[in-house]
């Protein structure tokens, strides 16, 4: 199964039309918003919300102790061991658990070998448990139990940067489909430039945008750029993609968006320092010929060499720019193009100077990034 996918023994219908009932469910994994939305999903179907009232106990288990994690387990075992208002079937949800890591203090530990020698034991009739974490240690007796007494789904994240893009690219395809859109141009891949990699942002900007477009479906790159925010790791993009373009007067203008919002001047100044690092690289692939650009349009990517010194070379770096995604590389090659290989030097040089000054001067942060990016960006006898 590829990474990023919902790994489970999923029931098409947990609580009705004659399909199994299992009494335990277990959702985890890093993918936060899709783990929280799966156990809704589950404890709908097992526990109607016209039932909820009578037949739904939620026990909230992001703890921050052992103490509390001990509290969460007792509460869990307790709603467990109680019969339903008149004998009725009843869900317990045990939400947002903190308690099933690997290290945990030996206290709660032993609360949690309670809970598991009852599921193991198995649970009362017409009781059902459904338990939501972010993180279960897999080699635990807890999750080997629950994998034995019933459904175990994992809303899991990959690891690689190139296949969390492809991920989160997937999520912005999902999301889009939902909503009857159809992206024009480049707007899906801006969407997902603005929005990042975080589900639960991804979903709310959607639904934004197609509010936003009322009857319409077809999203345009000026839609996207008219109504999606940007996270906080995006806007810092936003403003290295305007260096990285040469555009002075656009990256004065969102730097000083970004220093009304209070975003951290030094914070900016490390994107700046990133994204030099990374068209240095690539200048470099580009002048020695281990990468060209190929094709046309929004088609257009680039194409690598392969052999044992461009190998060794690009695996150096600690992150070889090969693995990114093909519209990011294709953006950092346009850009390092429009620099020449001693200018994105000298750029790097006065980013680090920057830096230096920004902490041992006096002078406001945000003055000082203005002259930054003119310095950067103004012409200079070497352009000539």
């Amino acid at each position: 199964m590829k990474a990023g996918a919902e790994k489970s023994k999923r029931p098409a219908k947990p609580a009705g039309g004659g399909a199994e009932r299992k009494a335990i469910y277990l959702v985890y994994g890093e993918d936060e918003y899709r783990v929280r939305t799966r156990a809704k999903e589950l404890v709908d179907s097992l526990c109607p919300p016209a039932e909820a009232a009578f037949g739904l106990e939620i026990i909230d288990a992001a703890v921050e102790n052992a103490a509390e994690g001990i509290l969460a387990v007792r509460r869990a075992l307790e709603a467990l061991r109680t019969v339903g208002f008149l004998g009725g079937r009843k869900t317990v949800w045990l939400r947002d658990a903190t308690l099933f890591t690997k290290d945990i203090a030996e206290d709660l530990k032993r609360a949690v070998e309670e809970l598991t020698d009852q599921i193991k034991a198995g649970l009362p009739v017409g009781q059902t448990l459904v338990v939501s974490a972010l993180k279960v240690f897999r080699g635990s007796a807890f999750f080997k139990a629950c994998e034995a007494a019933g459904t175990v789904e994992e809303c899991a994240k990959p690891d690689k940067p190139w296949q969390q893009a492809e991920y989160a690219r997937g999520q912005v395809m999902e999301e889009f489909r939902r909503h009857g859109l159809k992206p024009v141009g480049r707007a899906l891949d801006l969407f997902l430039d603005r929005v990042g990699m975080d589900t639960r942002s991804i979903v709310q900007e959607a639904e934004k945008l197609a509010v936003y477009l009322g009857g319409r479906k077809d999203a345009r790159p000026e839609d996207v750029q008219a109504i999606v925010s940007l996270s906080r790791e995006s806007a810092a993009w936003d403003l290295a993609d305007a260096v990285g373009a040469r555009d002075l007067q656009g990256a004065l203008k969102i730097l000083r968006q970004l220093v009304f919002q209070g975003e951290s001047a030094i914070g900016l100044l490390h994107a700046l320092e990133f994204r030099f690092r990374e068209m240095i690289v690539f200048r470099e692939a580009l002048d020695r010929g281990w990468a060209r650009p190929v094709g046309e349009g929004y088609g257009r990517k680039l194409a690598w060499r392969e052999g044992p010194e461009i190998d060794a070379a690009l695996k150096a770096l600690g992150k070889d720019p090969r693995e990114g995604h093909w519209f990011r590389g294709m953006k950092l090659a346009e850009q390092a193009q429009r620099f020449s290989a001693a200018q994105l030097r000298d750029g790097h040089a006065i980013l680090l100077k920057a830096h230096e000054a920004m902490v041992s001067s006096s002078v406001p942060d945000a003055l000082q990034m203005e002259l930054l990016l003119l310095k950067l960006l103004a012409p200079s006898p070497r352009d000539a």
